[in-house]
């Protein structure tokens, strides 16, 4: 099952000039099409349409990466609602855009615009110890009031690594829980889209 985030794409749906003879008075009867406007530094490698009573997001739509600064259109799209995803492949980690309750109207255009700050960032926490083992991992916007739950479901031994993808931009405070000895505190981490932020802790 995916997850709905927050990140949201800028929206227009414009009127297509094709006609048809389907019933233009129900704007549910027939197909429409969306294209997808890559406004960001980067290219678009997977982008994703679903029905949004689907259980996951299906296929990848693409045959090749969207380019920055250029578009693509998917076609023939059975009119309804929609939630789209993004994923740019960077070179250190993955990120990802999202938006919900897209309608596809019949004989009309949807239009999505991806800017960089629409796609999430990332976070990598390498264990930087030469003894002790990492127990717990606590993320936080930061201000939030509450740690909320563990991140982990097994322990993280000196000198690995944990990956955290799809985390919006935001500034987040880690808490990080050892076998032995006090818990570490690491505050206003800034996490920026497109961008993977690399905490050594210790």
């Amino acid at each position: 099952m995916y997850r709905k985030g927050i990140l949201i794409f800028c929206t227009l749906v414009l009127l297509s000039a094709f006609v048809s003879c389907a019933d233009l008075d129900d704007p549910f009867d027939g197909t429409g099409d969306l294209t997808l406007y890559n406004n960001t530094s980067l290219p678009i490698n997977a982008f994703y349409l679903t029905p949004v009573s689907a259980p996951t997001w299906g296929p990848n739509r693409l045959g090749a990466p969207i380019a920055s600064g250029a578009s693509y259109t998917l076609t023939g799209i059975v009119a309804g609602t929609y939630d789209v995803k993004a994923t740019i492949t960077g070179a250190l980690s993955t990120y990802y855009a999202y938006a919900y309750d897209i309608p596809i109207y019949a004989w009309e255009t949807t239009d999505l615009v991806a800017f960089n700050p629409d796609f999430s960032g990332s976070l990598k926490i390498v264990d930087d110890t030469v003894t002790a083992s990492i127990t717990g991992i606590y993320i936080s916007p930061t201000g939030s009031g509450s740690w909320g739950p563990n991140q982990i479901t097994s322990n993280i031994a000196p000198g690995d690594f944990i990956h955290f993808y799809d985390l919006p931009a935001d500034s987040y405070d880690v808490r990080i829980v050892w076998d032995s000895g006090p818990d570490s505190f690491y505050y206003s981490n800034i996490v920026s889209s497109l961008t993977l932020l690399t905490l050594y802790v210790n």
